[in-house]
């Protein structure tokens, strides 16, 4: 079974908008016969020498792109989801999957 990867916009949106977005988009891969690796499941890298960064949202960030950029380099397909040509982190995962072969899975 393909791995795919949801990206799309988190921080910008409120906790239970962002969620909704990759609830529906999980749902629609999984009738599509995917192995579906979301974010919203993914628990951030945290570690006792972690970043030296004062601002706390910023620091947790780095914390779960660091998680989901390791989750995406395991899966054979990213899908965007609406809303992430806003995102920084989407914009992130989409040079990493261009530049690592990882296709993109189109609507």
């Amino acid at each position: 079974m393909a791995k795919v990867f949801i990206s799309g916009g988190i921080s910008m949106y409120p906790d239970w908008e962002w969620r909704a977005n990759f609830e529906k988009a999980e749902t629609f891969l999984k009738l599509m016969d995917y192995e579906v690796i979301s974010p919203r499941l993914i628990k951030p890298i945290v570690k006792e020498y972690d970043i030296e960064i004062e601002d706390k949202e910023e620091r947790v960030w780095i914390q779960y792109m660091r998680a989901c950029i390791r989750d995406l380099m395991n899966c054979d397909y990213i899908y965007f989801i609406e809303g992430h040509e806003s995102s920084h982190g989407s914009k992130r995962e989409r040079d990493l999957a261009r530049t690592y072969c990882i296709k993109e899975l189109v609507r």
